[in-house]
């Protein structure tokens, strides 16, 4: 192994995936990303290599003959300079030192101090990489690679200053060369300025040069045969597969293949799927640095798109706002566009929440429409009698905002913006399973909490252009400000880009009311909430067979059979599914029964969302005939006509708790009552038939007359001690009530 290998990759993926690769991990998908890099990086060498030596022989030549910028000695000198680079013996203290005496510091020159230097810091990493790794000892090793990364930061710290200072009459000659050699020595850390510096040499290079056909081919991620190899430039992005396209592949590589001509191997079926999962957590590491849609979110928030690679010369945003700008016919697979778009010399802005671009011109309305109509389907859903949506600055609001029947809407064109409906409610309220924004959205969340507490009234919530968009005017002004920057300096794109990108970037604010009213006790919003006693497993394994597909392992608590139907909960997310098939000892089986390890192919649980720690449960709708392990106790049953006969496990909670607060005193106090409150609304109870359940546990030794008078002396003592006034009161009190003296003072003692 070189050091080159090592530097290259270790600094930022010694503990990640291609580090794994490295010490043995068989992981298509990473395999392939190290096998670009390693390409890349041999490309670059051997191109970097070309460039200088030609470079050096012309600069050589121009010192010998330009008698005024050089006299014979100094050229003398110069020459002595390149001829050290020749040496096998070459030492790059000697050179640094003889570059320093020859006291390159005017405008013209200074640039070529720094490309001298740069060039014997590369000279020393050269020689390193051309050792062998497996003949030093520790100490050397160790010493060799300070000395490797040193030298690659010397590289970038002279290229950067000969960039600075190279003169605008030499740019010409110069530029692309200087760009080139900093886009592949960054390569390694930073994809993406890198890329773009291959963006910046682009229009330098002469037309049918070699330097051309490099830039070119750095900035789309192509080797010399037009591989695309994804991981040796352009932006260092796997353009050609998704998320799921790479799970996919890592899936069919670490299939399980059961051999039916020999005996089944449990242990070696659970073996291969814990493998499975820890290359997919390993792929995740690699996903946010190779897939476009995972990478983070501010350098992506803004992308330019132009026709083709004549176009993409010049657009190089120098304030860093713009980092992405990509060829139309080479856009990441993983994200996409609305209907009719991309379109070529484009600004487009990242949606926050899904890996979609929009047009910049509209996207801040689009967002806005767009998450005030999931509010409005919300409200609606929650059993809002009203909506009305008011502007408070920006645009305006139209009918078509509201979410369903808008016919019975008005709208007043005037400055105030109204917009409202009148709903009539025509099923229980309800959450909706398929919400974008609202699980975002901290108030929005509030009011399913307000609702499912009975919450009556009006709500009212405020809604940002800007904050939806995750935006700010600095931020619009900053990327106006990169976009006409590239714009000014691609005069092609100036033209075809006329259009004003800003027209709809100042900030609306709309306001969105709606009112609701009582809720049945009935038709009461709970949370859904499964009791331990309906779960049937908790998949702790997967494994992947090519013909079965994923088969989800777990032990399970219920008896089951293939076509049941399930609720699939992940991340606290409930998803309605069925069990296709059950898989035992590498077999399909219509049933099995509590304690079996089994496997579980249920068409919920997909290659993105799979996990361990999923929970598979009966669903409350189908659990008409009770599983076997949950026990049944008719004495609990209720004897009111239509209530409920048997208790559900929520509510033998709930009933316990009762029992517990009147254990002493027969009755609740309002200590008793603020607890068993909170008791009721943590199991999702209504307040109906939590009374329900009290009214079974109330003891019969007490008379009406005699928990009359319990309450009344609660309310009498609830300052403390009872005052002779008090006393008196409830003493009248007992009279009427026919309780004697001894039984009244029992009844305060239990108290």
């Amino acid at each position: 192994m070189k050091f080159s290998d090592v530097i290259n990759k270790s600094k930022q993926v010694l503990d990640s995936p291609v580090g794994k690769i490295l010490s043995g991990t068989t992981s298509p998908i990473l395999e392939l990303g190290a096998q670009a890099a390693a390409k890349g990086a041999k490309f670059a060498a051997k191109a970097l290599s070309r460039i200088s030596d030609e470079l050096e022989n012309h600069k050589h030549e121009e010192y010998n003959n330009d008698e005024e910028n050089t006299d014979a000695g100094r050229s003398d000198n110069i020459d002595d300079i390149l001829t050290q680079l020749q040496n096998d013996d070459f030492d790059n203290d000697a050179y640094q030192e003889a570059i320093d005496e020859q006291e390159l510091y005017g405008t013209e020159d200074h640039f070529l101090y720094e490309w001298f230097r740069y060039l014997g810091w590369k000279k020393l990493r050269d020689t390193l990489d051309s050792q062998s790794m497996e003949e030093m000892t520790d100490e050397q090793l160790e010493k060799n690679l300070d000395l490797y990364e040193s030298a690659t930061g010397k590289c970038i710290e002279c290229l950067k200053g000969a960039i600075t200072d190279i003169p605008e009459n030499l740019k010409p000659e110069w530029a692309a060369t200087l760009y080139l050699a900093m886009a592949k020595e960054i390569w390694s850390s930073n994809n993406v300025d890198s890329t773009r510096y291959a963006i910046l040499a682009l229009p330098y290079a002469e037309d049918e040069s070699e330097e051309k056909d490099e830039a070119e081919k750095w900035i789309l991620g192509e080797e010399e045969h037009g591989e695309a190899v994804g991981c040796t430039g352009g932006y260092g992005l796997m353009y050609e597969v998704t998320w799921e396209e790479c799970l996919q592949i890592e899936a069919d590589h670490d299939s399980y293949k059961i051999d039916k001509s020999i005996p089944f191997n449990q242990q070696e079926f659970e073996d291969c799927g814990k493998a499975w999962m820890r290359n997919i957590e390993s792929i995740k590491k690699w996903r946010d640095d190779r897939l476009f849609s995972f990478c983070d979110y501010d350098y992506r928030q803004v992308i330019f798109i132009v026709k083709n690679l004549e176009h993409i010369k010049w657009t190089y945003d120098s304030t860093n706002t713009i980092k992405y700008v990509f060829i139309l016919s080479k856009l990441p697979k993983d994200i996409s566009f609305p209907e009719g778009r991309p379109h070529a010399e484009g600004l487009y802005y990242a949606h926050p929440l899904r890996p979609e671009y929009l047009p910049f011109e509209n996207a801040l309305m689009t967002l806005l429409k767009e998450k005030t109509k999931e509010v409005c389907r919300l409200f609606q859903c929650l059993g809002a009698r009203s909506i009305a949506i008011k502007c408070l600055q920006g645009a305006g609001v139209t009918d078509n905002i509201l979410y369903g029947e808008t016919d019975k809407g008005t709208k007043v064109t005037e400055k105030t913006c109204i917009s409202k409906v009148a709903i009539s409610p025509e099923k229980s309220p309800y959450v909706p399973d398929d919400l974008l924004w609202t699980v975002h959205d901290e108030e929005l969340k509030k009011l399913i909490n307000l609702r499912r507490n009975g919450f009556t009234g009006t709500f009212t919530l405020k809604i940002s252009s800007y904050e939806t968009a995750n935006l700010t005017a600095r931020r619009v002004a900053e990327i106006k400000q990169g976009l006409l920057g590239m714009l000014d300096a691609n005069k092609r794109l100036a033209k075809t880009s006329s259009f004003d990108v800003f027209r709809n970037t100042e900030e609306t604010i709309w306001e969105i009311s709606a009112d609701f009213s009582q809720i049945e006790d009935s038709c009461r919003l709970h949370p859904k909430q499964y009791s331990v006693d309906y779960m049937i497993t908790q998949i702790d394994n997967f494994v992947y067979n090519i013909y079965m597909g994923i088969i989800a392992l777990g032990t399970l608590t219920q008896n089951v059979e293939s076509d049941q139907q399930v609720v699939v909960d992940i991340d606290g997310k409930e998803v309605e599914s069925e069990i296709e098939a059950l898989v035992l000892d590498g077999k399909y089986i219509g049933e099995a029964n509590a304690g079996d390890r089994v496997g579980l192919i249920i068409p919920a649980i997909t290659l993105v969302n799979m996990q361990a720690g999923i929970k598979i449960y009966l669903p409350e709708k189908a659990s008409d005939t009770r599983p076997a392990s949950v026990s049944v106790d008719l004495s609990h049953s209720i004897p009111s006509g239509n209530q409920q006969s048997v208790l559900t496990p929520e509510e033998e909670k709930y009933k316990e708790e009762v029992m517990f607060c009147m254990e002493d005193i027969g009755t609740i106090s309002h200590e008793d009552r603020k607890y068993l409150d909170r008791k009721r609304e943590r199991l999702g109870l209504s307040p109906k038939r939590a009374s329900e359940i009290e009214s079974m546990c109330s003891t019969p030794k007490l008379t009406e007359n005699e928990k009359e008078y319990i309450e009344t002396y609660k309310d009498l003592s609830a300052g403390g001690e009872l005052s002779d006034r008090a006393r008196r009161l409830l003493d009248r009190e007992r009279d009427s009530l026919g309780i004697s003296p001894e039984r009244a003072a029992e009844l305060e003692k239990r108290l």
